[in-house]
């Protein structure tokens, strides 16, 4: 290689070794990470070695490269390094065939990073669907993890994310013990045996502070590595924030209609149940009941209409408005698609090996009949069964779902990705259409709804990083959890599908609960939410809180209000308790810092300690703790969410806030002190103060006012 070469950012640096492909990530006098490439388990030896330097959307950036073979194979390999920012991309080109066989899939052999990281914890997912977080205190034994993971200093917090680039899957990382650290291995799953000649594999290496800031960063970086201009918050915010009506796993219409009734005129009960009772559902869902299955093998015969429908998806879409998330799944054996387009069948499923036109022509009828978006179910079980076809050669797994979302995006048609393994997360972050990704297992499946809280929150980190909003699944507002369920779903940015059944079902639990929606939702039944979407604390990278006696805490901001949420997802315990503490938090110094517990009505300078019982989050709000503060409408779970507009001035001894709400009601104030007297429009006000929680309340009758807090 070139002579050593180093790149500083702080204390931070990052070496190359002369004369091989060995590179080193080092922390002041600590090594991080000492790192190589490998193919087909054989090292690189070099011939030949150049630099250059450029810029790209992301950055200015240096590139260090060798030509040179890996047992018999030609291959260069570079590490691109940016200047301003600890982000690093290792990257093999292959300039010859390599020649192998098919083995198990979580054997990697060859990889774009081998590495020892001299780290003490690892963060990390499950592989396969569905995918859930994966702690990692010591290296006992070799693991296979999703093709992500965070390694942490458990003293300082310092992490380095690792995880893979191109091609976007099928990649696995594998750990196995070593003495210090971990030793990884990044790259190929081992299903992969023929590498074409000009096939690329890289990883991309993110280093930062805190988790959190390894994570944004490796976020961003990574959509812009993806050509991600926008992510689907960004892009279909309106949609993410209309109230839906959903039919899949868990709610009460999923293959099951009302007595006497078809699909058709169960799902018009449904919407004259909503309409009559003031409920703005804005979409309604359609599951895999609209078409016919094999019942020996479970997939698609084709996709029309089974009689049982009472109609057609156009006629639905008609009287209900364009339809979400229809459901397609995997092929049938049986189907008569095999002798329309190019497959191969196994024993329990019709691979589709020309997927281009078969997307067009099933995603060209759908949006004829009325459908706005669909959602691809089961894409685990198409791994599986058509691993031959789509697991054994480079780019054919992209392939299948990038026809999917290239030609829903011609068609106009947004996807939900759903039952995704951890290379499906990566495969769809490329596609500005990908609207959702289902981030847990089904709501009707029979796991505690805490269990399913936790895997929803963590599997949305990876999610919205890669440009999804994550989607929790339906829900049933009369469930036990449904209060923690709601509350979650709208921290995270899922969408909010309820599933309940209507007055005229005989099922014991039926109805709305309207008052449970309105504690989230606007007047108009738009979801009000915080700014930006919460992110679990940098403890909750280190402490697992189904297992370890800890809440799930996560933080946001809400009109400029910092959040703390906190939920007990624990395995055993009905309760769990956390001190918070604001500077530990970057909420700001304990000294000037409030935390305002309003589920208990208790405040704390500084620290806060929480006690936590399943179904039962708390929300604590950070606050300045010297001067007043407006937190909203007392009728709404997270009352900032109901401020549209907000500027506040002091003049003298007199705090003014202009506030513009979503309605009038109950507004409540964090106030230092008792004041003296407040005045509402100019008009001198009646008030209740809490000296306890520090909060004051009064009733207003506008939703634009003019507040003055006089001491």
């Amino acid at each position: 290689m070139v002579e050593a070469y180093l790149v500083k950012w702080g204390r931070l640096r990052l070496i190359t070794v002369p004369g091989d492909s060995s590179w080193e990530l080092v922390n002041g006098d600590e090594t991080v990470l000492r790192a190589t490439a490998t193919v087909v388990g054989n090292s690189i030896e070099h011939t030949s070695s150049s630099m250059m330097s450029g810029s790209d959307g992301l950055g200015r950036f240096m590139s260090i490269s060798i030509n040179g073979s890996s047992g018999g194979v030609n291959v260069t390999f570079t590490v691109k390094v940016y200047d301003d920012e600890p982000v690093m991309v290792p990257t093999i080109t292959f300039n010859d065939d390599v020649k192998g066989e098919p083995d198990d899939e979580g054997k990697v052999k060859t990889a774009s990073l081998r590495a020892q990281l001299f780290l003490g914890r690892v963060f990390s997912y499950t592989p396969y669907n569905w995918i859930r977080p994966v702690f990692i205190n010591s290296p006992e034994r070799e693991v296979t993890l999703a093709p992500f993971a965070m390694f942490i200093n458990p003293t300082s917090k310092a992490t380095v994310i690792v995880s893979a680039l191109e091609p976007r899957a099928p990649q696995l990382l594998k750990l196995t013990p070593s003495s210090l650290g971990f030793n990884a291995i990044l790259g190929f799953s081992g299903t992969i045996g023929n590498i074409p000649r000009g096939t690329v594999l890289s990883s991309l290496i993110v280093y930062g502070d805190k988790p959190t800031e390894a994570l944004n960063r490796w976020g961003r970086f990574i959509r812009g590595m993806y050509g991600r201009a926008r992510t689907a918050i960004e892009a279909y915010r309106e949609f993410i924030d209309s109230l839906q009506y959903w039919t899949d796993t868990g709610g009460m219409y999923w293959y099951r209609t009302l007595p006497g009734m078809n699909y058709m005129e169960t799902m018009m009960e449904v919407k004259r149940y909503m309409d009559s009772n003031g409920i703005g559902v804005r979409y309604y869902q359609v599951d895999s009941w609209w078409y016919p299955k094999n019942p020996d093998d479970g997939g698609a015969i084709e996709y029309r209409e089974v009689p049982e429908l009472g109609g057609d998806l156009k006629k639905m879409a008609e009287m209900l408005g364009p339809l979400v998330s229809v459901h397609l799944r995997y092929i049938s054996k049986a189907s008569p698609y095999v002798n329309k387009y190019s497959s191969v069948v196994t024993s329990n499923a019709t691979c589709i090996t020309e997927p281009e036109r078969y997307f067009d022509d099933v995603l060209r009828v759908l949006k004829d009949k009325g459908v706005l978006s669909v959602k691809h179910d089961w894409l685990t079980t198409i791994r599986q069964r058509c691993s031959e076809v789509y697991m054994t050669r480079v780019g054919m797994l992209e392939r299948y779902l990038d026809s999917l979302l290239t030609t829903a995006k011609k068609y106009g048609i947004l996807v939900e990705l759903c039952m995704p393994d951890s290379y499906h997360y990566f495969i769809g972050s490329r596609h500005d259409n990908a609207l959702m990704i289902r981030t847990s297992s089904d709501y009707g499946a029979p796991l505690p709804k805490h269990y399913l809280l936790y895997q929803n929150a963590y599997n949305a980190m990876l999610a919205l990083q890669l440009g999804y909003s994550p989607f929790f699944d339906v829900m049933v507002t009369k469930d036990h959890h449904a209060y923690a369920d709601l509350l979650a779903r709208v921290l995270f940015y899922s969408v909010v599908g309820i599933g309940d059944a209507v007055d005229k079902d005989p099922y014991w639990r039926r109805g709305v609960n309207v008052n449970l929606l309105r504690m989230f939702l606007s007047p108009q039944w738009t979801v009000l939410r915080p700014d930006s979407p919460a992110e679990l604390i940098d403890d909750m990278y280190l402490h697992d809180p189904y297992t370890e006696a800890i809440p799930l805490i996560a933080l946001t901001s809400i009109r400029g209000v910092k959040a703390i949420a906190l939920f007990n997802v624990n395995r055993d315990l009905d309760e769990v308790c956390y001190t918070l503490k604001s500077d530990e938090l970057n909420l700001g110094p304990r000294e000037n810092t409030t935390l305002l517990n309003l589920r208990t009505g208790v405040s704390g300078l500084g620290t806060l300690n929480v006690c936590v019982r399943k179904a039962e989050p708390h929300v604590v709000f950070a606050l300045r703790a010297n001067e007043p503060q407006i937190l909203g409408l007392s009728s709404y779970a997270l009352p900032p969410v109901s401020i549209i507009r907000i500027s506040g001035e002091r003049v003298s001894s007199t705090f003014r806030f202009k506030v513009g709400l979503v309605e009038a009601g109950e507004l409540m104030a964090y106030s230092p002190s008792k004041p003296s007297g407040i005045s509402i429009n100019g008009k001198p006000t009646a008030f209740n103060y809490n000296e306890n929680s520090k909060v004051l309340i009064t009733p207003i009758n506008e939703a634009e006012v003019t507040l003055d807090i006089n001491y």
